[in-house]
């Protein structure tokens, strides 16, 4: 069998969501070596933790490509469907790729399927992406699908690693405590490969240095190896002074909230290691590149009037820098919360942080197998300003025409799958 068009390969994978999440490396170390080992050449950056990993990847992406590199990035959730998991210099890659390296694949997944090693659609993903890479670009920039130890992306030697956060997600698959998903998480540093670590709780950092240390990585934490000092904000813009004990660097960024600032001190760090261990990066290009870097789906800007944030926070963790930037920079503002998860997450918590600073809250749902119903969650939460609208379109349809004043917000908070089509809906695409 060959596919001849790239939606044929879409019904497939679609057809393979059976499958489920298999952690696990076996099934993908058999698929790379029967597609000689794309993953052995490629030069990667390998980014773990439970949130910020975009983020980081994003600066880092923007200041390579400023310097004329080719820069891979390999990311989950997607904003555009199958494609929009593997990026070249900033775009998904092309249907005729896919297409190709799929076609080279599927004997080789034909066997696995046979031999009951079945591969998971995001295996094939992760395969097609090293495959992609290795042939087109400079550097890969590679984010775990979900923990790090058992990740598919796991089997990689990278030049660098970074962890960017610990914080209680995914419990079911990676345990119920801060030392358990940090020990997933510091399964992705390698034998004396250095290693970048963010804002961590105590108990996080010391199961991650440990493995350090028996990996003999060196390691380079926020707060103590690098910091970020005077943050201001200045209109639109945060402003802050990146640090290390050797070097000192002003930085201006577009994005909003204090985590984006640590996200970028983070990309500032691999940089700077890049800069010492491989080739020479220019400050300035660096610099102008984390100005103009701009993230969907992070407390994006998709409407002016109304005035419509957009913010794809989806746990605990996310929640509280989205409160966090809110209350920044919109607190004397009227706001309206538009609201929709998956059920598999702890949203009654979630939606509780929430309800206090906002006028009015709204739940709604979505078309997935993992979405929670709008009733359903309100039955957990009882609050006067909380509302329910099962139909999305037809609540935003509501909030926009009844927006008036310049001064009121309207901000839509959940799973990415939701920011994701929500996205496409606001924005005519």
């Amino acid at each position: 069998m060959m596919f001849n068009s790239y939606e044929e390969v879409e019904k497939y994978m679609k057809q393979r969501d059976v499958i489920g999440i298999k952690p696990g490396l076996e099934r993908m170390n058999r698929l790379l070596t029967r597609v000689g080992n794309p993953e052995q050449e490629i030069t990667a950056i390998h980014v773990a933790g439970t949130n910020g990993k975009g983020s980081t990847i994003h600066y880092m992406s923007e200041a390579f490509r400023s310097h004329g590199y080719q820069v891979g990035i390999f990311t989950s959730p997607s904003m555009y469907g199958l494609r929009g998991h593997i990026l070249h210099n900033g775009l998904p890659i092309s249907k005729k790729n896919i297409l190709s390296i799929m076609n080279e694949l599927y004997p080789y997944i034909q066997q696995l399927d046979q031999e009951e090693m079945a591969p998971t659609p995001f295996e094939i993903l992760t395969v097609i992406a090293f495959r992609y890479f290795a042939k087109y670009v400079d550097l890969s920039l590679i984010e775990t699908g979900m923990g790090g130890r058992e990740d598919t992306t796991n089997c990689i030697t990278p030049i660098l690693s970074i962890i960017t956060s610990v914080a209680k997600d995914h419990q079911a698959l990676l345990g119920n405590t801060i030392e358990q998903i940090a020990s997933h998480k510091a399964g992705i540093i390698k034998p004396m490969i250095p290693v970048i670590l963010g804002e961590l709780e105590e108990s996080a950092y010391q199961v991650i240095l440990e493995e350090a240390k028996k990996k003999q990585a060196k390691v380079y934490r926020f707060g103590f190896d690098f910091t970020c000092d005077n943050k201001r904000q200045e209109g639109t813009r945060q402003h802050f002074q990146w640090k290390t004990k050797t070097i000192e660097m002003p930085i201006c960024l577009q994005m909003s909230g204090e985590h984006q600032v640590k996200n970028a001190s983070m990309a500032l760090m691999a940089l700077f290691i890049f800069h010492q261990k491989y080739y020479p990066l220019n400050k300035k290009y660096i610099q102008n590149a984390l100005t103009h870097t701009q993230i969907p789906g992070r407390f994006e800007k998709v409407s002016e009037q109304p005035h419509i944030i957009i913010d794809g926070a989806h746990n605990q963790a996310g929640i509280d820098a989205f409160i966090q930037t809110v209350n920044e920079q919109y607190k004397n503002k009227k706001k309206q919360l538009v609201f929709a998860g998956f059920k598999d997450k702890d949203l009654k918590e979630m939606l509780t942080k929430c309800i206090p600073f906002f006028e009015s809250v709204y739940i709604t749902t979505f078309e997935h197998p993992r979405a929670i119903g709008a009733r359903q969650l309100q039955k957990e939460i009882g609050a006067s300003n909380l509302f329910v609208e099962e139909d999305w379109q037809e609540l935003l349809r509501g909030l926009i025409t009844s927006s008036s004043s310049k001064e009121e917000s309207i901000f839509i908070v959940g799973s990415f799958h939701f920011i994701t089509i929500v996205r496409r809906y606001l924005l005519g695409e």
